[in-house]
C-alpha cells in the first residue's frame, strides 16, 4: 500500500482499477495508457497511493479549495487533511488578510463561526536581536512541526508523496529534503525512520524554500545537494504573494523539477486543472512522465481537441 502526504494537511488514496475509471472520455484514455506503461513495466495497477497534503491555512478550507481534485480522484483516491499544529492570526507571515487566501472556500464563514476555519501555520518567521551581528531571522515552532510530522508518519505512513501550498509547500520541500538526509533533523533520525522512504514526488503550488540552513544537506564546496525527489511546481503568473523569482528558489533544490504555470496569483488552480493533477498523482510509478499532458492540453482533451 502507497501514500501521499500532504502540506496544509491531507494524504492521497488512490486505488488503481480500470473498472473506476470516470473521467471523460480522453482523459480516460490518458489514464489508460499510464495504467498500461505501469503494467509493461512490472507495476501492480491495483495498489494505492497515499499523499500527505501540507496546506497553509488550515485542513477545513484546504480541503474545500481541492474538491475539484478530490472529485476527479474519486474512485482512485482517497485524501485525509491534518491541520498544522500552530494557531496565528493571519495565515501567513506576510500578514495578508483572508481575502487573499481562498476566500471563496469559506465565504460564508469566519473563524469565529466555524472554528474548522481557524488559520494555522507550520512555523512563524520573526526577527531578533543577535548582539553586534544585529538581527536574525529565527523560525518559531518549526522544530514541533518537525516532531509533528513525524507522528504523521509513524501513525498514518508511509506515504508516497506530499502535496504543498505556500508555505505548505515550503514544508513540503523540507520534508522531502529531510527524507532524503535523515540526519538533516533529529525527528527524523532518533529513532530512525523504517518504512519511509523518499518520496516519490513532491507537487508545490506557489511554493519558496526556506532559507533554513539545517534543512538542506551541503557538499563539500557549501552548496545545496540537488534532491532527487521528483517535484512539480505549480507558479501563478500573477502571484504577488510569493513572485516568481521566491517561487524559482525552491525549484532549483531540485534535480528534475517540471514547472507548470497558470494565468492567476496565490492560490491552487481551479477546475479546469482537476484532471491534470489527478493524472500527475496516478504517474507517480511511470518513470516518464511525459505522458501526462500539460494542464491547457489536458483542458483541450475534455474538449476533444487532443489526440492520443
Amino acid at each position: 500500500m502507497e501514500s501521499l502526504l500532504t502540506g496544509v494537511g491531507g494524504f492521497f488514496h488512490r486505488a488503481w482499477n480500470k473498472t473506476q475509471i470516470q473521467l471523460s472520455t480522453n482523459i480516460a484514455c490518458q489514464e489508460a495508457l499510464l495504467l498500461d506503461a505501469l503494467e509493461e513495466n512490472g507495476h501492480k495497477t491495483d495498489s494505492r497511493i497515499y499523499a500527505v497534503l501540507f496546506p497553509a491555512q488550515n485542513a477545513s478550507i484546504f480541503s474545500k479549495r481541492l474538491a475539484a481534485v478530490r472529485k476527479a480522484c474519486q474512485g482512485h483516491c482517497e485524501m485525509v487533511f491534518v491541520d498544522a499544529p500552530l494557531v496565528i492570526e493571519v495565515p501567513d507571515p506576510t500578514n495578508n488578510s483572508l481575502s487573499q487566501f481562498d476566500s471563496a472556500a469559506v465565504a460564508n464563514h469566519t473563524p469565529e463561526t466555524d472554528p474548522a476555519l481557524i488559520p494555522r501555520a507550520w512555523w512563524r518567521s520573526k526577527e531578533i536581536e543577535d548582539g553586534e551581528n544585529g538581527t536574525r531571522k529565527i523560525y518559531e515552532g518549526f522544530d514541533e512541526s518537525m516532531q509533528f510530522i513525524r507522528r504523521v508518519i509513524d501513525d498514518q505512513g508511509p506515504f508516497d508523496a506530499c502535496f504543498g501550498f505556500s508555505q505548505g509547500a515550503a514544508l513540503a520541500g523540507i520534508i522531502s529534503s529531510i527524507l532524503e538526509h535523515p540526519s538533516l533533523h533529529t525527528a527524523f533520525s532518533v529513532p530512525p525512520l523504517t518504512a519511509q522512504k523518499p518520496f516519490k514526488a513532491a507537487i508545490l503550488v506557489s511554493g519558496f524554500q526556506l532559507h533554513h540552513p539545517p534543512v538542506w544537506h551541503s557538499n563539500s564546496d557549501g552548496t545545496h545537494t540537488k534532491l532527487n525527489t521528483r517535484s512539480l511546481h505549480v507558479i501563478g503568473k500573477t502571484d504577488v504573494i510569493v513572485g516568481e523569482d521566491r517561487s524559482q528558489s525552491l525549484v532549483d533544490v531540485f534535480t528534475n523539477p517540471r514547472v507548470e504555470r497558470h494565468d492567476g496569483g496565490h492560490f491552487v488552480p481551479p477546475e479546469n486543472w482537476r484532471d491534470f493533477f489527478a493524472l500527475y498523482m496516478q504517474s507517480l510509478d511511470q518513470a516518464d512522465e511525459s505522458l501526462v499532458l500539460s494542464p491547457g492540453q489536458v483542458g483541450n482533451t475534455i474538449d476533444g481537441g487532443a489526440k492520443f
